[in-house]
């Protein structure tokens, strides 16, 4: 009856440090997806940033020409 209890104990300790390490590599993998999320977002946002910046910057540009050289050099 000891033996049976022993394996028992046994069993319940290796099964609390199993659902502890599920735990912590849930937990590990949650942080990680949210870092990358993060990354590939600040990526994107650079990426919007800089396709608005040069689209803004060529509207004024051509808004220039065309005050100086007409409308169908300013299209070109």
């Amino acid at each position: 009856m000891q033996r049976l209890t022993k394996e028992s104990l046994i069993r319940t300790f290796l099964d609390a440090r199993i659902e502890e390490a599920k735990a912590k590599l849930k937990a590990e993998s949650l942080e990680q997806g949210r870092e990358q999320g993060l990354e590939q977002g600040r990526e994107q946002g650079l990426e919007q940033g800089i396709e608005q910046g040069i689209t803004r910057e060529r509207e004024l540009l051509q808004g220039l020409a065309e005050r100086r050289f007409g409308a169908e050099t300013a299209d070109r």
